[in-house]
């Protein structure tokens, strides 16, 4: 039981961790688009296309 429990704490740990880092994604995809439209390479951009 108390295995079950950890593990119910550590997945929804996990959960809320992926969603931040999907959240901090969509940001830094909505930035790096903005300064595309501005014509400015931001930072974002590159390391967008480095990863990519």
């Amino acid at each position: 039981m108390l295995r079950r429990k950890h593990q119910g704490s550590f997945l929804s740990r996990e959960g809320a961790s992926a969603v931040s880092t999907v959240a901090e994604a969509a940001l830094a995809i909505t930035r790096a688009w903005e300064g595309t439209q501005q014509g400015m390479p931001s930072e974002m951009t590159v390391i967008l296309h480095r990863n990519g």
